[in-house]
């Protein structure tokens, strides 16, 4: 199994047969740098730009690459019903809205006079993304989506009609779940099931973020890791799991590095699944580099990260009134010791003079004389583990405490390898009993 990538000097192979022992890669050709591939009968077919003066053409380890002339150039390509579909996008000034194919089974054939179908032309969009779904292409463009589908002959297909308002991102923004298939689509995240579309993050607005370069380099896409759907939100990752339905959000100082991910094809069930990343646009010389993730849980390749769970805030159905909190706790898995936090959420905080002392004049003008400044009143906790054996446990916090909302906070480090890992929360429990009804106006 090879790797096939693309950057501004031309097409590159790497052999991914041992992730573990990657070979050096091989030049496919230098005349373009491929927008898509699509593979077929042991053969790699690659798709030039648009705007590439020479064609595209096909690959294989053994003989080698073979341009082909009259292979239609774009930036989007799939495979149906033994054709080879190319649809030139947003690059192609001509054909933005032409979807191309091969004959049947015949990728090094071109017919472009006679051979084509068109998706909405002139409605001033372009086709960003060919992807098969129910034994149908979908046609994605900027704001729209379309289905294409033949029984035998293509000329006689149809092109029909499926959202005239919801399309996709860019050409990373469409991918497929089992019998499910997720768009990124402005700032929204939708699932296509039945050929309707379900908004899948209206509980979580994406927050816009372009912190680590340029806009025109940060692009958003959607990847599958494992149960997990990544979204690539500009400067900001979002993790939707698929079993679950359950938001979580990641942060990595490297995150400006990567673009999506592909998974690494496996021989067999027993093989650890993997999944690799190329580098976005312009990116720093130093750290134009391949990015991989896996799901085994091993003692190789150990990367230290924090795993946070905070709660939503509660009042426990009673907001006019104070509560005390007797305790709490964590039912998890862990092999490493965890941070508990508790944050009562409340309107005005007691200052003292000590207090105020450390601060001067102009860092608390903002304030007022009943609230100079915000302090923290969290309560904070930690316990030994040393769960050597991943049992299931209880953890109870004694901790009293007197508020009207509250939420918790628990967090732990793991390196992602058996000595520490895995870490999971199953649920959290508070013993809460309500103490007094609020006094003031304002609480």
């Amino acid at each position: 199994k090879f790797l096939i990538a693309s950057n501004t000097t031309g097409t590159y192979a790497l052999d991914y047969s041992n992730s573990n022992a990657l070979g050096a890669w091989v030049t496919i050709t230098t005349t373009f740098s491929a927008t898509s591939m699509v593979q077929y009968a042991n053969k790699a077919y690659l798709v030039a730009s648009p705007s590439s003066a020479n064609p595209g053409g096909s690959w294989e380890p053994t003989g080698g690459f073979t341009a082909i002339a009259g292979m239609a150039k774009g930036t989007t390509a799939t495979v149906y019903k033994e054709r080879m579909f190319i649809a030139g996008g947003q690059p192609d000034p001509v054909n933005a809205n032409r979807v191309f194919f091969s004959n049947p089974a015949d990728f090094a054939t071109w017919q472009p006079t006679v051979n084509f179908f068109d998706a909405r032309a002139g409605d001033d969009q372009h086709i960003l993304k060919l992807i098969i779904f129910q034994d149908t292409i979908v046609v994605f463009k900027e704001d729209s989506t379309y289905a294409y589908s033949y029984d035998s002959n293509p000329a006689r297909g149809a092109v029909r009609s499926i959202n005239t308002n919801i399309g996709i991102s860019n050409t990373d923004c469409a991918i497929t779940y089992g019998n499910l298939l997720y768009v990124h689509h402005e700032s929204s995240v939708y699932q296509l099931s039945n050929w309707n579309f379900t908004l899948v993050n209206v509980k979580v607005p994406f927050e816009y973020s372009v912190a680590y370069g340029a806009l025109a380099d940060i692009k958003p896409s959607l990847s599958v890791l494992d149960d997990k759907l990544l979204v690539h939100h500009y400067d900001s990752i979002y993790v939707f799991n698929l079993r679950t339905g359950v938001w979580t959000q990641w942060s990595t100082t490297s995150m400006w590095n990567f673009n999506y991910f592909l998974q690494v094809p496996v021989d067999d069930a027993s093989q650890p699944e993997e999944y690799v990343a190329g580098c976005r646009n312009n990116v720093n010389s130093t750290k134009r580099k391949l990015h991989a993730w896996r799901t085994t849980l091993d003692s190789v390749l150990a990367e230290e990260m924090t795993c946070t769970v905070t709660s939503k805030s509660y009042d426990y159905g009673t907001p006019y009134s104070f509560k005390r909190l007797f305790w709490w706790g964590v039912d998890l898995v862990s092999k490493t010791n965890l941070s508990y936090v508790v944050h009562p959420i409340t309107y005005v905080r007691a200052i003292t003079h000590d207090q105020l002392s450390n601060y001067t004049h102009a860092q608390i003008e903002q304030g007022t004389h009943a609230q100079p400044f915000s302090i923290s009143i969290d309560v904070t906790d930690s316990m030994v583990i040393g769960n050597t054996f991943e049992d299931r446990m209880f953890i109870k916090l004694l901790k009293s405490i007197r508020f009207r909302q509250i939420n918790y906070t628990v967090t732990a480090t793991t390196d992602g390898t058996i000595s520490t890992a895995p870490v999971r929360i199953y649920s959290l429990t508070s013993f809460v009993d309500n103490k007094q009804v609020v006094p003031k106006t304002v609480n």
